[in-house]
């Protein structure tokens, strides 16, 4: 059974996703503690801004296991489930493969057909083959995955304006501003998002740019590619001070801009500043937006309704069609594993018989006739083995009539000393 257990931006806000985020050594760990806990050939863990989504493979068909994982994930964020069970959702076979489709083409994306979650779900599943934690059915499911993103994204004929969360940030500031490459701003990370965010900021031709990190290397980098300027982690408070827009992109498990240090930075500045912060766990505390000056904005306060509006009904047609499509092709692999049991056995008892008139023929003829017979049995083994296995994916609908496999089952029972 396929399944997934998650939380996402329409079923939680921030407040309850920022609970049940985690980091990349952080998910490995709860992974193989899941692993252990539920005998799970295969696990792979999302966790991003908008959602956390547990995927999960598992030999028994179990509608059970679904409720068990997410008690489990739960506790294991030691979160309280007071009201918090109302924010998951389960899937299984069918409706957990479909709902991994829409999530890689961008449907299902809080900015309708937005391109960064494709790279990460491809992280996401690199970490678990990385860490030995793929089965695969998962690995075939997510590879099908990657497939329909790559194919979505092709259909969307509003590709051009499709935002990334960096982006439209940047667009919902933008409009707060008369002149927003006249301000002085700063990003805060130098991830993929903070990427973004420089890259929308250049083409609204903002110059003055400071770019502040933990790894410096990191900010060099990124100020090496778009010219921005570059601030010890240290200057963070000095920083915010100077600036009149501050997007916050960091991974922190902590928030980087508590009451504390942005009372101190309003001390200084003594003039309004905009704060959006795109991190989950949020990095901005909360509390910061009740500080004169400040306005915070939040990664679910996105405007997304110019965007959403100009995904054509005829793009998500096309998009929901290519996935019914990739879902059949991925059930049709499905049942193909029927097949396999039943053609190893085919295997098995092709190669015993030609073994057991090897041996006894073997003393019986030169070294140089053995070789000659042996290879002509393989041959003809081999041959006989293809047009069988042939015939059976046929009659068998590749695997989905069963009764044909079962037949076939019957019919390669263990040899006994008198049959060949």
């Amino acid at each position: 059974m396929t399944g997934v257990v998650g939380i996402s931006y329409q079923s939680a806000p921030v407040a309850v996703r920022e609970k049940l985020a985690f980091s990349v050594e952080q998910g490995v760990a709860f992974m193989n503690s899941l692993r252990n806990e539920f005998s799970l050939p295969g696990t792979v863990l999302l966790s991003t801004c908008n959602r956390t989504e547990l995927y999960f493979f598992s030999e028994a068909d179990n509608e059970q296991l679904l409720l068990d994982i997410q008690s489990y994930l739960i506790k294991y964020k030691k979160v309280s489930s007071d009201g918090i069970d109302k924010s998951f959702f389960r899937l299984s076979g069918d409706d957990c493969v479909q709902h991994l489709f829409r999530v890689t083409s961008g449907l299902d994306s809080m900015i309708m057909g937005e391109y960064q979650i494709l790279g990460q779900v491809k992280d996401s599943f690199r970490v678990s083959s990385e860490n030995n934690l793929l089965s695969p059915v998962l690995s075939r499911m997510f590879h099908k995955a990657f497939e329909v993103g790559k194919a979505a994204r092709n259909l969307y004929r509003i590709s051009t304006v499709t935002l990334s969360a960096g982006e439209a940030a940047v667009k919902m500031v933008k409009n707060t501003f008369n002149n927003i490459a006249a301000e002085k701003i700063l990003v805060v990370g130098a991830g993929q998002t903070a990427r973004t965010v420089v890259e929308s900021l250049e083409k609204e031709q903002c110059p003055d740019i400071t770019v502040v990190n933990r790894d410096i290397e990191k900010a060099r980098l990124l100020s090496y590619q778009y010219q921005t300027a570059v601030a010890d982690f240290t200057e963070l408070p000095l920083e915010v001070a100077k600036s009149s827009v501050v997007f916050v992109t960091t991974a922190a498990v902590n928030p980087v801009l508590t009451v504390e240090n942005m009372a101190e930075a309003m001390n200084q500045r003594k003039a309004p500043i905009v704060l959006f912060d795109l991190s989950v766990p949020r990095n901005v505390e909360p509390e910061v937006a009740a500080i004169e000056d400040v306005s915070l904005y939040a990664i679910d306060d996105l405007s997304l309704s110019e965007n959403s509006s100009q995904v054509m009904n005829e793009d998500m047609l096309d998009i929901e069609e290519l996935i019914e499509t990739a879902l059949q092709e991925f059930n049709d692999w499905l049942t193909t594993l029927n097949l396999v049991p039943t053609i190893e056995l085919l295997k098995e008892r092709f190669n015993e018989v030609l073994s057991r008139r090897l041996t006894f023929v073997e003393n019986k003829m030169s070294p140089e006739e053995f070789q000659a017979v042996s290879q002509n049995g393989k041959f003809l083994t081999d041959k006989f083995l293809q047009m069988i296995i042939h015939s059976l994916r046929e009659t068998s609908g590749n695997g989905r009539h069963t009764s044909y496999i079962d037949m076939m089952n019957n019919m390669l029972k263990p040899l006994n000393s008198d049959q060949e």
